[in-house]
Formats: structure tokens, C-alpha cells, sequence
């Protein structure tokens, strides 16, 4: 279950170890570009670990809703490409 509206961490990363702030710019796994929404952002907990996951909305273009994403499913560059 998904923890929305908590107070981020401000310690959550992306796959390439940039720090998650609003509006960065970033590689989804689909190798799509967008930009990080952190309005519905929330945490899940993992069951076994105890260990919590940043999941936030990537906005592709203009007046999309965006596609949920995690911290480790994210990264500022791709191939040496910045997103």
C-alpha cells in the first residue's frame, strides 16, 4: 500500500545517484524523457524489509498525467544522453 502525501525524504535518489527534486529531468525505464511531479508522490513499504520506495508521476509532455515511476526506475542520463 502506497503512504501518499508524506513528507519526502529528501534523501531519494535516482538509478544514477541524482537527488529527486520537482520538475528534474529524467530517462523513465521506457526510455521515454519527462520530468519528475512530486504532487501525488508517496512511499511504499515493502512487506519483508521494512525498506520504503519513492514513487512519483513522470510528465512526458504537456497536459499529460504522467506514468508512475520509482526512484530506481529513473535516471538523469541514458548512453551519456542527458534527458
Amino acid at each position: 500500500m502506497m503512504e501518499r502525501n508524506t513528507e519526502l525524504s529528501g534523501t531519494d535518489r535516482t538509478a544514477d545517484g541524482v537527488l529527486i527534486t520537482e520538475g528534474l529531468r529524467v530517462w523513465t525505464n521506457d526510455l521515454e524523457r519527462g520530468h519528475i511531479s512530486l504532487a501525488e508522490a508517496g512511499y511504499e513499504t515493502n512487506q519483508n524489509t521494512g525498506d520504503k520506495t519513492l514513487w512519483f508521476h513522470v510528465i512526458r509532455r504537456p497536459g499529460d498525467r504522467g506514468v508512475l515511476q520509482s526512484s530506481d526506475r529513473v535516471a538523469t542520463r541514458f548512453q551519456g544522453k542527458p534527458a
